[in-house]
């Protein structure tokens, strides 16, 4: 497999050639935002992968290239983000990697990934671990994990980390920090801490069983279409291999920035 980090984003600037259909061609999968709205529509052709979204950009890739090419009128910014937010996990699941919906933090035992909905806070989370010593950012919004040697590593992507304006007040940060891409190359995943909201209880933290694992894992993985087969049975293959090698957490708190010391010190004792 080559280097995930040599995937490429081709933008090409002119408009596509006619209007882009308003919905979903028969062939295609539609993802949805937490709001309930369109925010993508993907399909497969052959070898080609083909991921639309609607006033932006249509992506296009091969299996066996490291190549994404993007057909946009949009600027460059906001496709260059789309790509990396939204397009790469999932070319990177084509390829055969297990990604997670995750920001990560890379400590002295390994990198350890932060699952949850977008809004949970693991953004929020993942900024303050990584002020504590030893700790660093590794990743925000999708974590990707090699699961083919002796250990599962994670491997570094480039990727932005985005706070909310009370968590960059909280901090004193930017909104935006540009944090580029982890430096030195994978390093082993040592953990996955899957994150819930729960306002009956305080911070609180229980390792899953497997059964609880792979269902909890699974609920967080970028899949390009896990309808597909044989890509479904093999997608599930590979994320219950990780869950069964890897440490699965499970963290339950209350909303509220007041939660977050405890909440750092209890991913300490867990990463």
């Amino acid at each position: 497999m080559a280097p995930t980090q040599s995937m490429k984003l081709k933008v090409v600037t002119a408009p596509p050639s006619g209007a882009a259909p308003a919905t979903a061609a028969p062939e295609e999968v539609v993802w949805l935002d937490n709001d309930g709205r369109v925010a993508a529509y993907g399909s497969t052709t052959g070898t080609r992968h083909l991921m639309r979204m609607p006033g932006l950009a249509t992506f296009a890739w091969r299996d066996g290239s490291d190549q994404v090419t993007a057909t946009t009128a949009a600027g460059r910014s906001a496709v260059v983000d789309a790509f990396r937010r939204c397009v790469l996990p999932m070319a990177l699941h084509t390829r055969g990697l297990q990604v997670l919906h995750a920001s990560a933090v890379l400590g002295p035992a390994g990198v350890v990934a932060l699952c949850a909905r977008s809004g949970t806070g693991k953004s929020t989370l993942a900024f303050g671990l990584s002020g504590r010593p030893g700790q660093s950012l590794w990743a925000d919004d999708a974590v990707a994990c090699d699961a083919s040697g002796s250990l599962v590593r994670a491997l570094p992507l480039p990727f932005e980390l985005h706070l909310r304006p009370a968590s960059a007040a909280y901090f004193g940060a930017d909104p935006v920090l540009a944090a580029g891409a982890a430096a030195g190359g994978s390093e082993p995943l040592a953990a996955v801490v899957v994150l819930e909201r729960d306002e009956s209880t305080s911070v609180q933290a229980r390792r899953l069983t497997d059964a609880e694992a792979f269902t909890a894992v699974l609920q967080h993985a970028y899949c390009f279409d896990l309808e597909a087969r044989p890509r479904r049975r093999e997608t599930a293959e590979r994320y219950l291999e990780l869950s069964a090698r890897v440490p699965v957490w499970e963290l339950r708190f209350r909303a509220g920035l007041d939660e977050l010391p405890a909440l750092i010190e209890a991913l300490e004792e867990i990463g």
